[in-house]
């Protein structure tokens, strides 16, 4: 229409307009939205858990036990001190200080590190943890199998655990929580009266919220 307005009185105008290709597709979201029969869908914890990859959650934790422990600090130190043909990239480094591998579940006996018996009842998990442990240190990400009962599943957990598994070291406290079918557990020291040294507690809660804001990411 301003065009038009513009060729009958001979005036200059800029016009600034917009065109799009997938109009074509989005007619029938459109007609809905115009309708007022468009609704929100907010996906389940099942469905988030289902999308959510158990490699991605556990190294997204491992990452956050980097960060805690200030590794990427200790790497800038020692590559400041290593003649620069020697040195090597921060991944690499933490190739060398940093574990996080998946559970084997084709060996004829599973066994997992702090445990007195592995658990039954899962299809998939990973392990992530310090290669050099100063303080006990370990976790997992576990996916129970369909028709696996969690609440017993995370039991199992918590009562089979060794928080002494490392001979030199020992854990002070165990987490244990679920989202759909997922299951996050962790042993860890958290400092208290007689633990000077290990994470805050709002570090060993940001773990947590580090599981949970990995699975509701997965589906962005």
């Amino acid at each position: 229409d301003e065009a038009l307005k513009c060729k009958e009185t001979g005036e200059e105008k800029t016009i600034l307009f917009g065109l799009t290709g997938t109009g074509y597709f989005d007619m029938y979201a459109y007609e809905k939205f115009h309708d007022g029969k468009m609704e929100d869908y907010v996906p389940t914890e099942e469905e988030l858990a289902a999308a959510a990859s158990v490699e991605a959650i556990a190294k997204a934790l491992i990452n956050k036990y980097a960060e805690f422990t200030g590794l990427e600090q200790t790497y800038n130190e020692m590559m400041a001190e290593m003649p620069e043909e020697e040195k090597i990239s921060y991944e690499e480094f933490c190739s060398y200080q940093l574990a996080c591998n998946p559970v084997d579940l084709t060996a004829e006996e599973i066994w997992l590190m702090g445990f007195a018996e592995a658990p039954t009842g899962f299809s998939e998990a990973y392990c992530y943890q310090p290669m050099m442990m100063g303080q006990a240190f370990i976790g997992y990400v576990f996916r129970v199998e369909e028709g696996t009962d969690i609440e017993a599943f995370k039991k199992t957990l918590t009562d089979t655990c060794d928080p002494r598994w490392n001979i030199c070291t020992m854990a002070n406290t165990t987490v244990c929580e679920s989202y759909g079918d997922l299951v996050y557990f962790s042993m860890m020291v958290v400092i208290d009266e007689e633990n000077p040294f290990g994470f805050t507690v709002e570090q060993k809660d940001a773990f947590y919220n580090t599981f949970v804001e990995t699975i509701e990411g997965s589906i962005q």
